[in-house]
This record gives C-alpha cells, sequence and structure tokens, in this order.
C-alpha cells in the first residue's frame, strides 16, 4: 500500500519546523539557576544562518517531493525547540541541548536519504541485505568493523574502570592457574597493559589469608585464551567480534518474529549501534558478553515466533523475580522455585 502524501501545509510547517531546530541546534543554552524559579540564558547562532538553513529545508522538500511522506521525520526536530520555548520546562528537557541532538538530526538524516541510497545500492548487495540467511552475515561484518574502529579510537584510553582487575584475574588463571591476585599486583603484572598503580580490589582476605577479587571471574575465564595469544589487544578484538556476532543473532531474532527485512535491520541498529551495547562491545566488562547470551536466548525463544516469550527472556536478567525463578530458588508464595 502506498504511503498517504502529505497535505502541502503540513510540509510548509515541518519544513519551518525544521528550519528553525537546525537553527536553534547551533545555539548553546544553559540553566544560570535551578529550581524553584530557574532562568535560562541562551545565544543563538546569527540570524543569517536561519535564512542559510531555510534554503537547506526547501531544497530538501523539493528533492524528495515525490515521497512527501519521509518528511514526517522532520516532526522530530520539534523536541530540540522546546527547551527555547518561553515556556516552563522540566530539567530533563535539556539534554537535547547537548550532544544528543547530534544523534537525533543523524536520524532523521538518515530516514530521509536512506531509502534513496538503498535503492541505489548494487543489486547484489541489495540481494545480500534482503537475504534472511546471509543478511545475517552482512550484519555481522558491519557491527564488527563499527566496533573495531570503535575500539582503535579509544585504545590508547584503555584498559580503565575495573578493567584491570579482570585482566589480572586472567593473568592469575593463566600464570599460576587459580584466582589468588595478591602475588599478581606484587610482580606487577599488570603493567603489560596498565601504567598507574593498581591496588587489589577486594572487601577482605578469604579465611586462607589470601586476597580473591570482588569481580566474578566468569570474564576473565572466557578471555584468557586472547590473552594468552595477543595480550590485551587482543582481548579487545575477540570482545568485539562476539558482539557483532550477538547483534547479528539479533537480526536473526527478529526476523524469527516478523519476517520483515526492514524490521530485522531495525531491530539489529537498535541493538548494534546505540550505548550502551556499543561502548560495552570491545571492552573487558561481563555486560557485553551478557548481552549477547540474552540475545541467544530471544533468538531460541523467536524459532516459533513465541513474542511474550522472547520478551520474557529479554525482561528476566532486569528482574529480581525472574532471576529468581532462572536460578531455581523460591521467590514468591505461588512459586516453588
Amino acid at each position: 500500500m502506498a504511503a498517504k502524501r502529505l497535505f502541502p501545509l503540513t510540509v510548509s510547517l515541518l519544513t519551518v519546523c525544521a528550519a528553525l531546530a537546525a537553527w536553534t541546534s547551533g545555539g548553546a543554552l544553559t540553566l544560570r539557576s535551578a529550581q524553584p524559579n530557574p532562568v535560562r540564558i541562551g545565544i543563538l547562532p546569527p540570524v543569517t544562518r536561519l535564512a542559510a538553513w531555510f534554503l537547506v529545508a526547501i531544497i530538501v522538500r523539493a528533492a524528495i517531493r515525490s515521497r512527501s511522506d519521509r518528511l514526517r521525520l522532520l516532526s522530530l526536530s520539534a523536541v530540540l525547540m522546546v527547551p527555547w520555548l518561553p515556556l516552563p520546562a522540566v530539567p530533563a528537557l535539556y539534554v537535547w541541548t547537548g550532544p544528543l541532538r547530534i544523534w537525533l538530526w543523524a536520524v532523521i538524516v538518515t530516514g530521509l536519504v536512506g531509502p534513496s541510497i538503498v535503492s541505489r545500492l548494487p543489486s547484489t548487495l541489495s540481494r545480500l541485505a534482503g537475504d534472511p540467511g546471509r543478511a545475517p552475515w552482512l550484519a555481522a561484518i558491519i557491527a564488527a568493523t563499527v566496533y573495531l574502529v570503535g575500539a582503535h579510537q579509544v585504545l590508547p584510553n584503555l584498559p580503565n574502570g575495573d578493567e584491570p582487575h579482570y585482566l589480572v584475574i586472567t593473568q592469575s588463571l593463566l600464570a599460576d592457574h587459580d584466582l589468588k591476585i595478591e602475588k599478581n599486583h606484587r610482580r606487577g603484572d599488570y603493567r603489560a597493559y596498565y601504567h598507574s598503580e593498581l591496588k587489589p580490589d577486594y572487601l577482605r582476605r578469604g579465611t586462607d589469608g589470601e586476597i580473591y577479587s570482588i569481580h566474578a571471574p566468569g570474564l576473565s575465564a572466557i578471555i584468557a585464551p586472547p590473552f594468552a595469544l595477543f595480550g590485551y589487544p587482543g582481548v579487545v578484538a575477540f570482545l568485539a567480534l562476539v558482539s557483532a556476532c550477538g547483534a547479528a543473532v539479533a537480526w536473526t531474532a527478529v526476523w524469527r518474529v516478523t519476517t520483515d527485512v526492514a524490521a530485522s535491520w531495525f531491530g539489529w541498529a537498535s541493538v548494534a549501534l546505540t550505548s550502551p551495547f556499543f561502548f560495552q562491545s570491545f571492552v573487558a566488562y561481563p555486560d557485553a558478553l551478557a548481552a549477547v547470551l540474552v540475545m541467544v536466548a530471544c533468538w531460541r525463544s523467536s524459532a516459533r515466533r513465541r513474542v511474550l516469550l522472547v520478551v520474557w527472556r529479554g525482561l528476566a536478567p532486569h528482574s529480581r523475580f525472574f532471576r529468581g525463578c532462572i536460578r531455581g530458588t523460591p521467590c514468591c508464595r505461588s512459586c516453588s522455585g
């Protein structure tokens, strides 16, 4: 069924809205005072830029006039103008005056020009992207490329946070075949990848007088082979590839439920290209690996398009009630575990 065309007046209003939103996006807005009487201070770009954005909006409108239904996406730009309106606004709305506005514009631009780009792709690539049997492989390759590029950009600042502690456990498993990390810290094994002083992360000594990390050793055991072969860069690459495979599993799960290629790619992008999964995909934290396991569970649940079971298994790791059921422990009076 063909999409409904928008009325000319609606198209004009959306064009004006987008131009004003683009103009305000170039400004700066802050709060001079907080509640109960917030005072906003804003600096807008020159009016000449507003005229330039009107020109750009008119060109876009003319370029996709044959598919005016796509211009509905321009309505999202109205969110960016709300903080600038002389009306009471909750503090959460000011998030749209920061870097998040760039992502919103990226979504709008992708929605406007994406279909045209896809229609001009080589026929081989188009068939690959639309083939449920081969598209997950393409999704995995794209995700792996994005993750590895992202990892390369931030690698000089890694490892950070709790990453070194997981890596120390890995070194203890490889070198000493145990989880006693005190000797690894004393020897400074972590200096191979972390150049600051690193103290053991523990609460108290064990009954045997040894120090055991407060961090669970599961991730450390999984990344032990790539760490032994290639060091920390190998761990980053390994995690990026595993995360990419998990994103491909998400593509397949959505396909099984919807049998729609566009929905599958949208679901894949919602998982693979959004935070926190993107930023966790290549760092030595258990979050990405745990998310991949959840995706595998959803994939298995989607084999018969059991949508409720997919939702159940997706929510289970985040719910205390579900965790009780999964672990086989009594979680309520009506459940024997």
